[in-house]
């Protein structure tokens, strides 16, 4: 693991272990949940405290379809979803440091396709900050290649859930995720998932993207006050029913609708996350 430091905050990060953030704290208090070892994140990225999708977010059911053409994609992670490819390449892949600083840690990742994988080659860059302003996370996805390719990209920390945990956050719609084949739907904000005044968690589980973010998010947990910030146009939320986690994520597109955007060979497209504590 790497450490970096800067005033009241500290962080620790593992390139080789999917570009993962092993944890996220305040003055000893953790702002993502952590308690989770290098060794478990190396197992199974699920147990970072956040990791990069990139260069997709959500499920892919079926094969990929773009500009005509179709792939059958293999699992990303069998020991996750032995069915379907999940959350892209960077995850499970290992970065290489770029540079590194007392506070700072900058990360790239190279794919070239391969057999059952991604048929497109990308680089991506991954940057952790620290400042008095908290945590400072940025994903950049690079066509390296020489023909147009579908590009996503998601930001996937998990932080502590309680039975006081209160959330909230204001956009315009919600979307189902699709399931199983169905394609996933759209619709007005349920009232059981409408966190625009502040809320606990329905006594159910929240696997639902909302559009139209409006940039920030409030999480209360026993007292202490965590704001998410991030410039994505859609927050997916997964809120396990009887868990002790939830994830807030800044995404770049809907699960399911992967290939509306689409990036020319040398261009690139980022995503940028804040994470600090009141």
């Amino acid at each position: 693991m790497i450490k970096i430091l800067s005033g009241d905050y500290e962080a620790a990060a593992a390139p080789e272990a999917g570009g993962a953030l092993i944890s996220l704290s305040r003055n000893g208090m953790a702002l993502c949940r952590s308690g989770r070892s290098l060794a478990a994140v190396k197992q199974d990225p699920r147990e970072a405290a956040c990791f990069p999708c990139v260069p997709w977010f959500g499920r892919l059911y079926g094969d990929l379809e773009f500009d005509g053409r179709r792939w059958t994609l293999a699992s990303t992670l069998p020991a996750c979803d032995p069915d379907h490819a999940l959350h892209g390449h960077g995850w499970v892949g290992n970065w290489q440091i770029a540079s590194q600083t007392d506070h700072s840690i900058d990360c790239s990742f190279s794919y070239t396709p391969r057999k059952g994988g991604f048929p497109f080659s990308f680089n991506a860059e991954l940057g952790y900050a620290l400042s008095e302003d908290g945590l400072a996370a940025r994903l950049t996805l690079i066509n390296s290649g020489d023909a147009d390719m579908p590009a996503g990209l998601g930001l996937h920390p998990y932080f502590k859930r309680t039975e006081n945990t209160r959330i909230l956050f204001n956009t315009a719609s919600c979307w189902t995720p699709p399931s199983g084949g169905e394609g996933g739907q759209k619709s007005a904000i349920p009232g059981l998932m409408d966190f625009s005044a502040g809320k606990a968690f329905p006594n159910q589980t929240v696997d639902h993207s909302f559009i139209g973010f409006g940039g920030k998010a409030v999480i209360e947990n026993n007292g202490a006050t965590i704001t998410l910030t991030s410039d994505a146009p859609i927050i997916h939320l997964f809120a396990p029913y009887g868990d002790d986690f939830f994830c807030l994520e800044p995404i770049s597109h809907l699960p399911g609708r992967f290939g509306e955007a689409v990036l020319h060979p040398g261009q690139s497209m980022s995503l940028q996350m804040q994470i600090a504590a009141a």
